[in-house]
């Protein structure tokens, strides 16, 4: 430090205040550069305070100033706080511009290809963040070959630091790829360094311990992070960055507390977590968390209960994101071990209720610790308890809760709320209010200390709150309001049976409710998802044998709860996981007859979605909108019989507008698609498994629109329809989110304002679709839509050649009945 000192003395007194430092002694490594300000950046970084080192780099300027040294910094300090907009946008400056040659301060010295390495390593560790696995491991793979392979001669400290990243974020990302085998490959060549420098060490000890809790090996990440000489790296004064140790203060949305007390909770002493306050907190946190884990995962729960009570005993727990609900699940995981139910849900609730209070920190939070927890094993967990216990409304509510959560997860995102700005200018203000202090909330950095992140999440809580004041259903797709099970059996009719389906792995739960009662049965979940991938595969065949599938299904879904369902009623069935592909119509029970047969049947995302529905038919009118056979510019994508249906439609429908070829465009459904109450769409549709929000129908381009309308641009619609009819290929399938929401078409018409909508779940053949669909509209003279649907599909199938359930079962009815 006296040398440091001399130095600055010298520069000074030779060259003036304003003369830049350029040589500079610190830690035993010899720093060179010609920029003050480049300098600060750097040694910010080296020193782990990456707040500092944003603000050194914005100080100046920023991107927009700044020459490539200092641009090179800032991007990796805008990967470190994880500020995933601006780094993306610096990175893609840092690619265009930077030119051969360049060398960052300091003693290292790489190579063109080294430094690219770096900077793509830079790049994975946001793909990691964003979940883009595939984009992570492709660019963070060869950047560990390109680092390692140098002579050991070369190697100095940043050359290490930026080597260990590119495993650590190449080996997390491997692991959640479910490539074990390679993540476990990265980890033993990591593991062959030898290092003396005790900041290196613990980079390294760091990084092995993510890939390993990745992999959930957690023998492995439990054996380094005890280990005595990286333990000793952890315990020196040096810096130690948040990003390091594997989390930045990312924080919930409510105020939890750290401890688990009422209702049968664990006891706290509430005692302060180190004496030498929030700051050593922030360091050490993540590693005993991480030490926690691996013991319960190993089976120490001495060890782990100890450390676990540690960490409850954290005034600020509740802004450590990820962590948080994951050490209240894994203390009422033990206690469950201990053989103590009231204390397991005590933490599986209060586990539950810190997921849906902490949004959006939760994924960036997750990846900086490799291990991501899955959430849904909260819930899975939690509704089996209470399924267990009998408590069937606590086990529904979880159940409805859990599918509530993946609603918010996939709608309450910037891009996919925008349409909604456009329902009134108060509205739009508050949303655009909510992406700032979210973005606030998510950009968090070791700089914040406890009051600043409570400011922030309050700044959060009360938008969501004005939010809900002024557009309640806006507000239940940004946060999670506890369903009230009686209310929702009261907005049952009097003949409906709702069955909602839960399960996970060979667990699953049916449960059903009418306006009376509730009743929980378990159901066999071993080899579900192949059986319904074999039924749907049969069923896609008009001439394959689909009977045994069905039968199968049918005794496996329908049959343990045929004593609970009223003879002769109505069903509305909500889904679960693979369920959601699945045609109930067509399953056929121990005597021959399809469940279309014995009940008209409606498919619902989830119970909850019933508070939204509007009726149909309420203003009277009987006007329809008809769109078929769209110009697609191929002839292979004409659609002759929907083109005959849409004119047979139009023909017995007095207040129509008929559109067909290029008429039957884009810019049509959006000028028109308001103004009536009965939309008619016969057409191609696809769902993008990939993008599910990019999912859509294809009409005729022109007008300035592409011709295929999405599920995106759905929510930025305004629709007052009581019936949307998708004659079409593939719109009733949606894309399961963890959590098993689906969000597909049917979702994004009932969001635009539609009250029923009814759709298919595979490539439907064309004639058979115009049989259905006049069948389908002449029914509906006298019927509500479900019962309509079940009409025609009855008429489809009692003809010999449409008997096959290919012809009439792909179609469902999704919303409103009344």
């Amino acid at each position: 430090m006296v040398s440091e000192q001399n130095n600055r003395k010298k520069i000074s007194k030779h060259h003036g205040i304003g003369m830049v430092l350029c040589a500079v002694m610190t830690g035993g490594m010899f720093l060179s550069g010609c920029g003050a300000d480049n300098w600060s950046v750097q040694r910010h970084l080296q020193e782990g305070n990456y707040a500092n080192a944003v603000s050194a780099f914005e100080k100046k300027g920023g991107l927009a100033t700044a020459d490539m040294q200092r641009l090179f910094y800032g991007c990796e300090a805008y990967v470190r706080v994880r500020h995933f907009s601006n780094a993306q946008a610096c990175i893609k400056r840092l690619k265009a511009e930077l030119p051969p040659g360049f060398k960052p301060l300091g003693a290292w010295k790489p190579s063109d290809a080294q430094v690219q390495a770096v900077v793509d390593t830079w790049q994975s560790t946001l793909h990691l963040g964003l979940g883009r696995f595939d984009e992570a491991a492709r660019l963070a793979v060869p950047a560990v070959t390109d680092l390692e392979n140098v002579g050991a001669n070369a190697r100095n400290t940043d050359h290490n630091k930026y080597l260990f990243m590119a495993f650590e974020t190449a080996g997390v990302a491997l692991a959640n790829q479910g490539r074990d085998r390679d993540a476990a490959t990265m980890a033993a060549r990591l593991e062959r360094f030898t290092l003396v420098n005790d900041s290196v060490i613990r980079a390294k000890g760091i990084a092995l311990t993510r890939i390993h809790m990745a992999r959930k090996d957690f023998a492995s990440a439990h054996r380094i992070i005890t280990d005595p000489t990286y333990e000793k790296a952890f315990s020196t004064d040096f810096t130690i960055s948040n990003d390091d140790l594997g989390t930045s203060p990312a924080v919930g949305l409510g105020g939890m507390g750290g401890g688990m007390g009422g209702g049968g909770g664990f006891a706290s002493t509430k005692k302060k977590f180190l004496q030498q306050g929030e700051e050593e907190a922030w360091q050490k946190v993540p590693r005993l968390y991480m030490m926690a884990r691996s013991a319960l995962e190993t089976g120490n729960l001495e060890e782990a209960e100890k450390s676990y009570d540690e960490l409850m005993d954290v005034d600020n727990l509740a802004d450590f994101g990820s962590i948080h609900w994951m050490t209240l699940y894994d203390r009422g995981r033990i206690a469950l071990k201990n053989g103590n139910e009231k204390e397991a849900i005590s933490g599986y609730s209060q586990a539950m209720t810190a997921i849906e209070t902490q949004r959006a920190t939760l994924k960036t939070e997750a990846d900086k610790i490799g291990f991501a927890g899955d959430k849904q094993n909260v819930y899975r967990d939690l509704i089996a308890l209470h399924f267990k216990r009998r408590d069937l409304d606590s086990a529904l509510n979880v159940v409805e809760r859990s599918k509530a959560r993946a609603l918010v997860d996939m709608l309450s995102s910037r891009a996919d709320r925008k349409g909604r700005q456009a329902a009134s200018p108060e509205l739009s203000s508050l949303l655009e209010k909510l992406d700032r202090a979210e973005a606030a909330l998510e950009e968090q950095t070791d700089a914040d200390d406890a009051s600043a992140v409570s400011r922030k999440r309050s700044a959060v809580l009360s938008v969501q709150k004005e939010i809900a004041r002024i557009d309640p259903e806006t507000a239940s797709l940004i946060s999670v309001t506890p369903p009230d099970i009686q209310e929702l059996q009261r907005q049952l009719p009097a003949d409906e049976t709702l069955i909602e389906y839960y399960g996970d792995g060979d667990r699953w739960y049916a449960f059903v409710v009418t306006r009376t009662s509730i009743t929980g049965v378990p159901i066999d979940g071993r080899g579900l998802t192949g059986a319904i991938s074999d039924y749907r595969a049969a069923i896609q065949r008009p001439d394959s044998s689909y009977r045994r599938h069905a039968s199968r299904l049918h005794a496996r879904l329908i049959a343990p709860l045929a004593s609970q369902i009223p003879a002769g009623g109505s069903l509305t069935v909500v889904p679960h996981g693979p369920l959601h592909y699945l045609p109930f119509a067509g399953l056929l029970d121990g005597t021959g007859r399809f469940l279309v047969d014995r009940y008209a049947i409606r498919v619902l995302p989830s119970a909850g979605v019933l508070a939204f529905l509007k009726p149909s038919g309420s203003d009277g009118r009987r006007t329809m909108l008809i769109l078929g056979n769209p110009d697609l510019g191929n002839p292979d994508l004409d659609l002759p019989f929907a083109e005959k249906e849409a004119r047979a439609l139009a023909s017995t429908h007095r207040d129509s507008k008929l559109l067909v070829r290029s008429a039957a465009s884009e810019s049509a459904f959006r000028t028109l698609g308001s103004h009536y109450n009965h939309l008619h769409v016969a057409s191609h549709g696809k769902f993008d498994a990939a993008d599910p929000m990019g999912s859509g129908l294809y009409l005729s381009e022109g007008d300035g629109h592409d011709g295929r309308l999405t599920v995106r641009e759905l929510y930025g619609l305004d629709l007052n329809a009581d019936l949307v009819t998708l004659s079409a290929c593939e719109t009733g399938l949606g894309k399961i989110a963890s959590g098993d929401d689906v969000v597909g078409l049917n979702r994004g018409f009932l969001y635009a304002g539609a009250s029923t909508v009814v759709s298919s779940l595979w490539e439907v053949d064309d004639l058979a679709t115009k049989e259905m669909m006049l069948a389908f509209y002449a029914a509906l003279a006298t019927e509500n839509p479900r019962s309509a649907l079940r009409t025609a599909q009855r008429k489809v199938k009692s003809k010999s050649r449409l008997r096959h359930p290919f012809f009439w079962a792909a179609f469902q009815v999704t919303g409103s009945v009344k």
